[in-house]
């Protein structure tokens, strides 16, 4: 088992906040998360500390579902409730069909440029300090998917709704064009991420409730990396002197046999999860397969499951 959670990210907060917050009350020296949220923004924050940070680089989190809040008629510089009003434009009597009909056609592979408030690095800077000195800074436009869009609800000028996207996508610059697709302007007056890959929301914790705990050794069996890297096969090593090389870095050989999800390997130089009698030790890539035997490279060891406590 490795030690990581959901969090239910509060508002007000931005997720390094919330993390140096975590850190200081249990005193984790380290610690990561995925998927940054805004700090008005609530909801899923997946949180991996210690040897667990290792396994960010290999998590698919290229899918979130978020629920949100569009507000039709004022505009904002930030594109959220948290920024200053810079346009007003009367709402038009909009139907829930033209709704729907506008929502649908932005499901699907398109550009979007980020917003003059957001974290985006241009020349190691990001975009919101740029915004903060006034500067004006080009920011070329970015591939993203919009699996889904639904609406859930419209009532006084606020469209509610919920959609699933790729990672990267805005949902303040999604609010911002469905209103202007409308004949309007508009911002988020809520974001809610209901989903990040495999952590959801009902399995969240809040942050008054963590602070509750006394540790948090209590979450070690929240996730298994199994179910965090699905996309993963894993390996059992079923030989200790496999097990020492695999720790010191060094390359190791095994049978076939010992894959414990399927007994054939996709393509293109896989990466496998390896365990020693049930315990996490890290991830390989296979290097070459041949005659039934598969040999594998070290690409991050996990010394201890639980290196803080």
């Amino acid at each position: 088992m490795i030690l990581a959670f959901a969090l239910d990210k509060p508002s007000g907060l931005t997720s390094n906040q919330t993390l140096t917050q975590i850190k200081r009350k249990f005193k984790i020296k380290k610690m990561g998360h995925i998927g940054t949220l805004d700090p008005f923004a609530t909801g899923v924050l997946p949180i991996f500390i210690d040897e667990a940070t290792k396994l960010i680089p290999y998590l698919d989190d290229s899918k979130k579902t978020y629920r949100a809040i569009l507000s039709l008629g004022k505009s904002t510089d930030t594109l959220d409730s948290t920024g200053l009003v810079i346009e007003e434009k009367k709402v038009p009597e909009i139907s829930e069909k033209q709704i729907l009909e506008t929502l649908r056609w932005f499901v699907g592979y398109r550009k979007q440029t980020p917003p003059r408030y957001s974290a985006v690095k241009i020349k190691g800077k990001p975009l919101y300090r740029y915004a903060r000195e006034g500067q004006e800074v080009k920011v070329e436009p970015r591939d993203i998917h919009i699996y889904s869009l639904k609406l859930l609800s419209f009532e006084n000028n606020q469209i509610f709704f919920e959609t699933e996207v790729s990672r990267g996508t805005y949902i303040r610059v999604l609010g911002e064009e469905i209103a202007q697709s409308l004949g309007s302007v508009g911002h988020l007056s809520d974001l809610r991420r209901i989903q990040s890959g495999c952590f959801h929301l009902e399995k969240s914790f809040s942050l008054d409730s963590l602070f509750a705990l006394k540790s948090l050794e209590s979450l070690a069996q929240a996730f298994d990396a199994r179910e965090i890297l699905k996309d993963l096969q894993s390996v059992q090593l079923k030989e200790k002197s496999l097990f020492d090389k695999f720790l010191k870095g060094q390359e190791i050989q095994f049978s076939q046999e010992n894959l414990v999800f399927s007994q054939t390997l996709p393509e293109a130089s896989p990466k496998l999860l390896v365990y020693f009698h049930e315990q996490l030790c890290g991830v390989g890539e296979v290097c070459s397969v041949l005659s039934g035997n598969i040999q594998l490279k070290p690409l991050r060891i996990i010394h201890s499951a639980f290196t803080h406590f």
